[in-house]
């Protein structure tokens, strides 16, 4: 069973989202650099756990490719890309769990958490706060193209 990170100030993601677009890349992301971005409430180092949980830095904070991606011009799609990979549980539950409802998000994270109410509802936030910073219209494809029907070439008369 996965353990779902969350932040306790998930109004932050989209601040964070974009200091990481406008900043160089730090040799390792941790509080002191947080602090040195203007995010200096003690509760805002939550946000580097879900950093990690979306593979945007490695355990020991310091950033990976998929964090150098995102600073791109594909940044939207690189981190629906990071919050399919994270949240890849709920996705295989939920193909498209970006669109999914409070309600069933709640339902997904409570039957697979120990956790209590508060930090389920931060947990469904945080999901939701990351997603609308996100694009998902590059899902990969399933089916392989080779493998689906073909269309015969039909000319008009």
């Amino acid at each position: 069973m996965a353990e779902f990170q969350y932040t306790t100030v998930p109004g932050k993601i989209r601040d964070i989202l974009q200091k990481i677009k406008a900043v160089g890349v730090p040799d390792k992301a941790s509080t002191q650099w947080l602090k040195s971005i203007s995010f200096t409430s003690s509760n805002d180092k939550s946000l580097l756990t879900v950093l990690k949980f979306i593979d945007f830095c490695s355990s020991s904070g310091v950033p990976t490719d998929r964090w150098r991606k995102f600073r791109g011009a594909n940044g939207k799609s690189i981190l629906g890309d990071a919050i399919r990979h994270g949240y890849s549980e709920l996705y295989e539950t939920y193909p498209n769990a970006d669109s999914c409802s409070d309600d069933e998000l709640t339902s997904f994270f409570t039957t697979r958490s120990s956790a209590g109410q508060q930090t389920i509802a931060k947990t469904v936030s945080t999901f939701k706060n990351l997603c609308e910073q996100a694009e998902f219209n590059g899902v990969p494809v399933e089916v392989p193209l080779a493998n689906q029907p073909q269309t015969p070439n039909v000319t008009p008369p």
